[in-house]
């Protein structure tokens, strides 16, 4: 999924260039960042968010959706160690959307 101003050869391009694109079997990423200490990612409904990162063992994170309910949005608490941070949103199915890292 590319997120580009206009379906257009150019913008598509600069798009990837730019990493503003993401990979999915099936859930919808509709937006992720990191802001005021935290990382944070909204997604379609899914039963599992884990937050990927680089740096010492055990500063990545999972979330899973208590029985019933599916997890829409999610914040992690940044460590200030990672080199970097990425998500995996993975819906009931199964079915997973990976996030470019951030840096």
């Amino acid at each position: 999924m590319v997120c580009a101003p206009e379906l257009t050869r150019n913008a598509v391009v600069q798009a990837l260039l730019d990493g503003c694109y993401y990979a999915s079997a099936g859930p919808e990423v509709r937006g992720f960042g990191v802001a005021d200490g935290r990382a944070w990612i909204e997604c379609s409904p899914c039963a599992r968010v884990n937050h990927l990162c680089g740096g010492p063992i055990g500063v990545g994170e999972t979330r899973i959706a208590p029985a019933g309910e599916r997890l829409e949005r999610v914040e992690f608490t940044l460590h200030g160690t990672e080199t970097y941070l990425r998500f995996e949103c993975i819906d009931a199915n199964g079915r997973t959307a990976w996030t470019n890292a951030l840096r």
